[in-house]
């Protein structure tokens, strides 16, 4: 049993892993896509990027976690293949298919639970997105400054993290908040493409 959960732990960790760069090249791409940036800022945006989605992603694969357990369920991280195909292929177009993967729960089968479990990892994405959105325009940092584009692309990723996965689409997250509650998925997403729009966030 103890040998089974650490080959479970072992390939949740490589997916993780392996979902984070995918994310990370295909943000980096769809960056340079858009913008054109010269290639003498590219340390810069690795940097920046790398710490963006890291953090955007395991804040919100830890929500769902959290979140799980609390309410008796077990929830690990699996790679999608195809997500993580179409975000290089969306990156090249200078856009983003912000989902790598999805969290399956087991030890629950009671659709509000799952749901609520679901809705954690984007929800927390919009707060943190939507938190550092307001942080930036209070400041009146340039976009073109450090610390401009340093909170700019935390807020960025979050948010489109945040609003991307409210897709109700198996396995993204949105599905099972839809079947859970339909009112409630339909806020959440009116609030995630208003905070997309507000923040001129899409990707």
């Amino acid at each position: 049993m103890v040998k089974q959960d650490r080959i479970l732990l072992d390939r949740e960790v490589k997916d993780f892993l392996l979902a984070i760069m995918v994310l990370f090249t295909g943000y980096v791409i769809s960056i340079y896509v858009d913008t054109r940036f010269p290639l003498r800022s590219l340390p810069l945006v690795l940097l920046v990027s790398l710490f963006s989605i890291v953090l955007a992603f395991s804040a919100h694969e830890g929500a769902h976690r959290f979140v799980s357990v609390r309410l008796g369920a077990i929830a690990f991280f699996k790679k999608w293949n195809l997500g993580l195909l179409l975000i290089i292929v969306s990156s090249l177009l200078g856009s983003l298919f912000a989902t790598a993967g999805a969290v399956q729960f087991t030890g629950i089968t009671d659709k509000s639970k799952i749901g609520k479990s679901a809705l954690a990892g984007p929800a927390t994405n919009l707060i943190i997105g939507s938190a550092v959105f307001g942080i930036y325009f209070i400041s009146g940092f340039s976009s073109v400054s450090l610390a401009g584009f340093f909170l700019i692309n935390i807020y960025r990723i979050n948010l489109w993290l945040g609003l991307f996965n409210m897709i109700p689409i198996p396995p993204i997250d949105g599905s099972k908040v839809f079947m859970w509650d339909i009112k409630i998925f339909i806020i959440v997403l009116v609030i995630a493409i208003a905070l997309n729009v507000l923040s001129g966030t899409f990707l």
